[in-house]
């Protein structure tokens, strides 16, 4: 038999405070980080209640500054969140989207092959996938079997002819283990629906690049669909840098999806599994007539999991 699972999206790891980095390193530019001091307010006086021989006037160098009447602001250790927003929604209007370049996210997609082939077009970026040389799906901890993504859109025929030659590339593939050679060889007759794993490591910039490109009514669907569950993420770590009206789903199904998903990102730490009713279900044989559960074309609601930490 062969396994099914949906596509999903997990959250690895991102810069904390990513908005509030962005805000430190883009001040630099401008040297924005030095602000008058709170407690002189730029002075570099501060009042002494207790007059001196010294201090006639009852006035002293104020010790925040030491006299200086500025200081540096520490935007990064201490984060100001309204004021990082406002910063970096001010450094995009203007188009200066290096800045956002500070900060990076890396997520986790569970797709097939054919999808990754398009993932890594993208630079800059870092990526680390599920290797079909070293991987040997014919052993247990595998299930002696292969796992595949079905994409979205097919009719019930296409449908059966996809079963069927699933199976066989399962076929031939344990066939050539059986047959002494190698994961690295035996790979070569499985085809671009096979379930693969990879990690994507993209800064602020590329990721709405990402987005814009992979978002897009013109998208391959099965890319348009890791797009999408992978924005609320993206937008629950940069509020602001992925809060444009740009990057909503186009279409009404998407739209209701999307609310939705984004509602549990923002609600809870983690959503193991989410909508993954299909996980685990086995294939059925390529000798039933049995129409196999998959999406339906652009219905978001139905298919996709997605895990947020």
């Amino acid at each position: 038999m062969v396994q099914i699972v949906n596509p999903s999206v997990e959250l690895i790891t991102h810069t904390p405070n990513a908005e509030a980095v962005i805000e430190q390193c883009g001040r630099i530019c401008y040297k924005s980080d030095i602000v008058k001091c709170p407690k002189c307010l730029g002075n570099k006086h501060v009042s002494d209640p207790e007059e001196t021989p010294d201090q006639p006037m009852g006035w002293i160098l104020c010790p925040e500054c030491d006299g200086r009447g500025w200081i540096d602001r520490d935007y990064g250790g201490v984060p100001n969140h309204i004021s990082a927003a406002g910063f970096t929604s001010r450094i995009l209007d203007r188009g200066h989207e290096a800045v956002i370049e500070m900060a990076d996210i890396t997520l986790k997609f569970i797709t097939d092959r054919g999808i990754t082939h398009e993932t890594v077009r993208h630079r800059i970026a870092s990526y680390l996938q599920e290797s079909t040389r070293y991987c040997n799906y014919g052993k247990n901890k595998f299930g002696n079997e292969i796992t595949v993504v079905m994409p979205p859109g097919m009719g019930e025929k296409g449908r059966i002819r996809w079963a069927r030659a699933m199976e066989n590339d399962q076929v031939e593939y344990l066939g050539m283990l059986e047959d002494g050679e190698t994961p690295q060889i035996a790979h070569s007759v499985l085809g671009n629906s096979l379930k693969t794993e990879i990690a994507v490591k993209f800064n602020l910039r590329q990721w709405r690049h990402f987005l814009q490109l992979r978002m897009a009514p013109a998208a391959h669907p099965q890319i348009r669909q890791c797009a999408v569950m992978a924005l609320p993420i993206l937008r629950k770590i940069a509020p602001t840098v992925f809060g444009d009206s740009e990057f909503l789903p186009k279409d009404q199904e998407a739209e209701s999806w999307f609310s939705e998903l984004s509602n549990q990102v923002a609600n809870d730490h983690r959503i193991p599994g989410w909508f993954n009713y299909e996980t685990g279900t086995v294939f059925p044989s390529p000798h039933e007539l049995v129409m196999v559960t998959g999406f339906a074309e652009w219905d978001y609601t139905k298919v996709p999991g997605i895990i947020a930490a």
